[in-house]
Formats: C-alpha cells, structure tokens, sequence
C-alpha cells in the first residue's frame, strides 16, 4: 500500500466479501496489515486472500492464522519424521488443543501446533512426539514472524517498484531526445517510435490503472470511486490520447494546422509524469519502510548487526549450563545470565546480583539492579554482575512480544483527527478532478477568444493545464500525516520515555490535560511496602505474629502481585502453607478463601469484618499513617498489620511541575483517611484533592464527576486490578510501572519505566506530536495549494510544466515524513527529583 487511500480500498473489498465480520475489519496502513473475523462456513481463509488480490491488485500474504490464537495457548512449528505419518504422530499428547498439518514432504510433516504450555512445555512435547515410536524424530522449526513476512513482502514489492521506474526511465530517454533535441530525422519515423515507447512507459505502471479501474468499478471506502490512481490515470491518460489524436488529425488533414506553427504531440508528458511519479514511489516507499523498521524494532540497540533472538543458557541442577534456543523454554526454566547477555525472556530473579540497562524498554539510562525478587525483562543487557531467573514467560509473551503487539495494532485506532483528515482527503480528490476540468475550459476560452488560437489548438493547450493539475496534487499527503507522526512517537515512546502508545487516541487527550489523578500506592509511593507491627488473636487475646497466622498469610499472598500482598509474603517468607486452598481476588476489597475452618478474608478492615474499620487497634494503626491489613475467619478479626510506605523521591517535583503547568492533581485511593491524607500533605494538597477509601466504582464515579465539572480531559495513573476501571473511564489512562495485565490490557498508555516524570514526558510527547501534526497538515495543504494553481497556471511567470508534475507526489509526501521524523530529534528526557 502506498497509500491512505490504498487502505480504503483494503477496507472496502473486505467488507464486501461473503463471510467476513464487518465490524472487524481493521486496515493498519503504515503496518501494511489487515486484521478481520470471518464464518469459517461461509469463507475460508484463501478464498479471502484471492478475492483481496483481484479487488486490489495488491500482493498479499497470511501473516497469522485466526484459529491458532486461542487466549493461553502457545504455537510452535513442529517437524515430525514419523512412520505413522500425518495426525497419528501427535494425536492424544495431553496439553496439545489443536494441529494443522501444512505440508508433508519426503516422509517429513511439517505441523502447525497450539499448545498449553501449562500442561506441558515445548521440550516435553517433542519427547512425547520422539517416544510413540522407535525411528519418530521431532524438532521445532523457526516460524516466520510477522515482521519477517511483511518485510519479505515489502522487498518484494520494492525489487518490482525499482525495476520499473528503471525500464521507465530507460524507455523515457528516447521520447525526450525527440522532442527536446534538434534531431535530423523523418518526423512521421520519429513520432512512431514515440508511439511504441510511450505506450510501453504506461503499461510499466500498470498496477495504478488497474487500482484506479478497481476504484471506478467497485469504489473504494464509502463507495467512492475517485482516488490517487484515478486522477493519475485521467492525467497520462489524456497527455497519451490527446498526443495520438494530434498525429491522427494532423496526418489527415494538414491544413488544420498552420505550417509555420505546427501541432506537436507531447509524449514526453506522459512519459515523464509516469517515471516521475513511479520515481517518487520508490523513495517515499523506501522512506516508509525505513520508518516502519525503526518503530518495529523494539528490544534491538541502534546498531546492532545480529537481530537474532539470544541464546539462552540454560542452568541444570548438578551440570554446566546448556546453550539452549528460547524457542524450547518452558515455564519454570532456570537461566544464567552474565555480564554481556542479553535476557532472553521475561523472569524473576532467584540469586545473584547485576546491575541491567533496559535503556531500550524504559528509557532510563541509568542501570537497574537486580537481585534476588526482581522482575527481569526480555531484551535488557547486563552490564556488570551475573544472575539466576526462573523464567515466568515464555518468548511469545514476554515483554518484547506484548510491546511489538500493540505497536502493531496502535495504527488500527484512529484519532478525532485522523478521521478528518481522511475526510478531507475523501473529497479533495474529486474536487481536484473538478478543478481540473474547470482549469480546461477555461484556457481553452483564454487560446481561443483572448489569443484568437484556433478551437483545436487551444484545445490541446488546454490539456495540457489539465493534466499538469491533476498529476501535480496529492490528497494522499493529508491522510499520511497522522499515522506517520504516530509511527515515529510508537518508537520515541518506548525509546526515550518509557512509554508504550497502546491507544494512539490518548495522544489528543494529552493535548489537552487539565486534571491528573493518581492512585496512591504503587504510584505515588514506592510500592514497597514495609510491615512495621503486627497484631494477632490468639487464645482470647492479642499478642504477636503466631505461626498460624503466617500460614494464612502465606497462602493467601504467596502468588498476588498487589503491593500490600508482596510486603506481606515477604514478611512471613516461604514455608508451610494451607493445602487445598483456593484464593479468589475479590476486587476494590481483598482476598478470599474457605477452609475447613471457615471463610477467610484478607484485606480492608470493612471488609473482612462487620465495624472492621472502629476496632480500637485498627484506629492505632490508622493514627500513625500506616496502612491497614486485616484478616479475619468467619468475620472474625484474626490479625492486624500496619505497613508503611516512601513516596517516590520524584513525586513532590512532579506535582509542583504538573501545578506550574495549570494541570490540577488529586488522589484516588482504596486506602484510609490518615494513610492517604499523609502522602497528600507531604505533596502539598489540600483536602479538596484527595478520595480516600474508593472502591473501583466509586474511583470511576469521582473521575466521571471531575470530567463533567470543567472542559479539558483527565489523565489516571493507576498500577492495580482495581484500577482497570478508573483506566477506563479517564480520558487517557496509564498503567505505571509493574502493572496487573488487567491494569495494562485497559490502559491507553502504558508506562514501562518506574519515575512518575513519565507523565511529565507524555504531556512533552503530546505537544510535540501536535505541532508535528500541523506542521505536517500545514506543508500538505500549502504545497497542494501552490502547486495546483502552478500547474493551473495562475502565475504569470511562473508555471509547472505538466511532465514535471509528477514531482508533485515527491514534494507533498516526502517532506511529511521528514516532519513527522522530527517528533524525536533533539529529545531531552525529564528529570526532577
């Protein structure tokens, strides 16, 4: 695609295909993908693909198979050497859910497997496969990514693209030394050869005559049926015609024509307009593609030269460490990385101690250490140390793979602005159509009332006016403008701030922020929670943390990612636990389970307890500023801990920054009066400012409240479970620093660093994505302008000849790509402490 318009196109043949999902179709361009839903009875996938193709014209390749992607399971490429032969080979194998068979050949099948990989890892899989029968062989094979396909694809199409501007250029040449040479040779001779060359030109550019046919047919986008290749067609189109009707009529009747002011064809307009425009192609291809590569390569530094995936070692308990491909990781896998690896996957850190750059994920330059209970991301290096992580998941999933995701599905949403642009370009076309028809009867009275030509002659001249107008414009620049800029912020985000675009619309509302609100723990506080009392019922009295009482805690919080959940498994470490024991997250309140002994609660004092929140030690607690965790048993007061937490060093900076901008900012949080109304004092906030004891609901009510009160949008910054649905009612919601996936799956934005000054960089971020914006809409609407009324000449002594105006294309787009690059040129990163 190259585009706007050719995505229209995309859109509209899918949509119009038998058995496909209206509302499902989303057309990337940028991405050069297309995602839909179809009724397997009604089509299948090649069928889809084949009537894409002759709707189009377009090349087109299956990047991923809808019926592999059922959430959970993991796809491996298996290639199975077996004497059963076919499914027998891995037919009944517990944790396999589905297989396609997608080629046998010489006794090989090559399978495409879904898999749990909670029942069974990839490594076990293979043996299971290697052990049905004696002489069975096994081995996974390299699926090609997305990335990988698409760029293949792209090559392709750009080895085709190259190869007919050349033969153009080439077969140009001539036409223009017949016509700008003072040549000796038998004009008729000279006129037939430029015939044959001419048309020859054209069909090299066949692709756009069959697009624009496509479009006049079947229409594009909303059924309409003028775009880009329509107006390029009429322009060439009419320079060829018009030059053949001229040879026709003057080598009929000679007369018509003065002798001493003969009518000359101009085949090298046509020929020109086709090699400038397929000329102007390429290169704004190349320059797409080359910013395509910078937005996908996500985890891989700026220069490196192998873009393989790392080997890992994998660490075997009594042996040396094996090289192992990340491909057959399974869930649980020791690794052992040093100084100079870079991490292969995602996982926590078991022993050892590194200091790791996830400059590439976070944008923080500084070093993070890492020790025993820290989180490690895919495609972090170590700089200095070396470490043990259990890996937790697995490459599919990992940090890496999740961020390539969403940068790839962030072109599907399109922003306010990005739909009027493409409305504006939708009627833009026509219009220039328009004007280039009045352009034409107009010079045509101007040669023949004003400058007494004769009606044939001004007639041709006219033509020429013409067809310099529509081949100079180029509506597609306007609707290139946003998703260019947003490809480059995909990259600038992650690279420099820390922040992962999930939804490009937020991107508008950061433009015009006037409320933040934070959650406090988690947020604006560490996180890392500290237990500094605790109180248990035990024998009729209270006294001090007995061993049963850290039972419960342990099975309670031994796999919860909420902050107050690890200070407490922390606390009471590892050890005996409640066997048998399910534990439900009951969201905005705490954690549940049922025992022999009866319901257990964990979590607010109300909650877990009838009058919970007035138990006298419950209120001690509150006093100090602490936070409260109770546990009950059937709604009897068990323990009571008080755990304290630091605000992030950054957070006072923050908010003073965020007031100077005439941004206002509250608290939202689940906590208790005294533990919320410290961190707001110390932040400097008045009572106006803070909500204490919100449950999800009422964090949605209040921020539903503060965007009813005044204009301007809402920003929340939360990093829990309870939070996804305040995430969803602000404006732009950021899930901040090692987020819940629920929290991350309802975010617009989400925050891979761990500073709060990521919120100072995205407002940064937004106005210059708004001002590259503009001037990108600026450039395309100007050069349009001047470049029409040129080519129409509307200047007396300036004009655009009609076989230059193919540059038209190449001076609209080009320049816009170039702007929207500017989104990260001199970026300075925030710091306040």
């Amino acid at each position: 695609m190259t585009c706007t318009g050719c995505a229209d196109k995309v859109v509209h043949a899918l949509k119009s295909t038998s058995g496909v999902q209206k509302e499902s179709v989303n057309v990337n361009f940028l991405m050069g993908r297309a995602d839909l839903s179809f009724l397997p009875d009604f089509a299948q996938e090649n069928e889809i693909m084949e009537k894409l193709k002759r709707s189009t014209g377009f090349r087109v390749v299956i990047l991923d198979s809808g019926d592999m992607q059922d959430a959970g399971l993991a796809k491996a490429w298996i290639s199975v050497n077996s004497i059963n032969g076919g499914y027998r080979a891995i037919e009944g194998i517990e944790g396999i859910t589905k297989a396609k068979l997608l080629e046998t050949a010489k006794g090989r099948h090559l399978f495409e497997v879904a898999y749990d990989p909670i029942l069974i890892g990839i490594r076990d899989l293979l043996s299971a496969i290697n052990d049905r029968d004696h002489g069975t062989e096994a081995h996974i094979v390299t699926i090609p990514s997305e990335e990988m396909l698409t760029a293949n694809l792209e090559k392709s199409h750009m080895k085709i693209l190259g190869w007919k501007t050349v033969i153009a250029a080439v077969l140009t040449t001539p036409v223009l030394i017949f016509a700008w040479a003072p040549l000796n040779i038998h004009k008729p001779l000279a006129h037939i050869i430029q015939v044959f060359l001419a048309t020859a030109v054209m069909a090299t550019a066949y692709n756009i005559y069959q697009g624009a046919w496509g479009t006049i047919v079947r229409g594009g986008a909303g059924g309409k049926k003028i775009d880009m290749d329509v107006l390029i067609t009429v322009a060439t189109g009419a320079s060829w015609a018009a030059s053949v009707a001229i040879l026709i009529v003057t080598g009929r009747n000679v007369s018509l024509t003065p002798e001493n002011e003969p009518v000359e064809p101009f085949f090298e307009t046509c020929c020109l307009l086709v090699t400038l425009i397929l000329t102007g192609r390429w290169i704004t291809a190349k320059v797409r593609i080359w910013a395509l590569k910078r937005v996908v390569d996500v985890g891989e530094g700026e220069g490196s030269k192998d873009k393989n995936t790392p080997q890992a070692m994998l660490s075997i308990e009594g042996a040396t460490p094996q090289a192992i491909s990340p491909g057959l990781l399974q869930y649980g896998d020791v690794l052992v990385v040093e100084k100079g690896d870079v991490i292969p996957t995602d996982g926590v850190v078991i022993d050892g101690k590194a200091e790791v750059d996830e400059s590439l994920l976070t944008g923080e330059s500084k070093p993070t250490v890492m020790r025993a209970g820290s989180l490690a991301m895919a495609g972090s290096a170590v700089v200095t140390g070396a470490f043990r992580l259990r890996v937790t998941r697995l490459p599919h999933e990992n940090t890496i793979a999740v961020i390539r995701r969403m940068v790839r599905s962030a072109g599907g949403e399109k922003p306010k602005i990005q739909e009027i642009a493409d409305k504006v370009a939708l009627y833009l076309t026509p219009i220039i159509l328009g004007v280039a028809t009045v352009v034409f009867f107009i010079w045509i009275l101007v040669y023949g009332l004003a400058r007494s030509e004769t009606w044939g002659k001004s007639a041709i001249f006219a033509i020429t006016y013409a067809v310099a107008t529509l081949a100079v414009s180029c509506p597609c620049a306007i609707g290139l403008v946003v998703p260019m800029v947003i490809a480059f912020t995909s990259r600038v985000g992650i690279r420099k701030c820390g922040l992962l675009v999930v939804n490009p619309k937020a991107l508008e509302g950061g433009w015009k922020a006037k409320k933040v609100v934070f959650d406090k723990t988690g947020t604006l506080t560490t996180g890392k929670l500290n237990v500094v009392s605790a109180k248990c019922f035990l024998n009729g009295e209270w006294g001090d943390f007995d061993a049963e009482a850290e039972q419960i805690v342990r099975t309670l919080c031994k796999n919860e990612k909420h902050p107050v959940a690890r200070a407490l498994a922390a606390k009471v470490g590892a050890g005996k636990e409640i066997s048998g024991l399910e534990v439900e997250t009951v969201i905005g309140k705490g954690l549940q389970a049922t025992s022999e002994n009866g319901t257990i609660r964990g979590g607010q004092p109300s909650w877990t307890t009838a009058g919970g929140e007035s138990h006298p030690l419950v209120l001690e607690v509150i006093e100090q500023g602490l936070s409260v965790f109770t546990i009950s048993i059937d709604y009897t007061l068990r323990a009571i801990f008080g755990l304290d937490d630091t605000i992030r060093p950054e957070a006072p900076a923050v908010i003073a920054e965020l007031r100077r901008r005439e941004v206002e900012s509250y608290i939202f949080s689940g906590d208790h009066m005294g533990a919320v109304k410290k961190v707001a004092r110390e932040l400097g906030l008045s009572d106006q400012y803070y909500r204490y004891g919100c449950t999800p609901d009422q964090k949605s009510a209040e921020i539903k409240s503060l965007q009813e009160a005044s204009p301007g949008t809402v920003l929340f910054l939360g990093d829990g479970t309870n939070d996804a649905v305040a995430l969803t009612q602000a404006d732009v919601g950021f899930s901040f620093g090692d987020s819940t996936e629920v929290a991350v799956s309802a975010s617009d934005i989400a925050v891979l660093s761990t500073s709060l000054n990521s919120i100072l960089e995205f407002l940064d971020l937004c106005t210059r994505v708004k001002r590259c914006i503009l001037a990108g809409f600026s450039w395309a609407i100007i050069w349009n302008l001047f470049a029409i009324l040129a080519a129409a000449g509307a200047f007396v002594k300036f004009r655009i000849e009609p076989q230059w105006a193919g540059l038209g294309e190449l001076g609209s787009v080009l320049p816009v790509i170039l702007i929207a690059a500017l989104v990260g040129i001199f970026w300075h990163r925030t710091s306040l402490a």
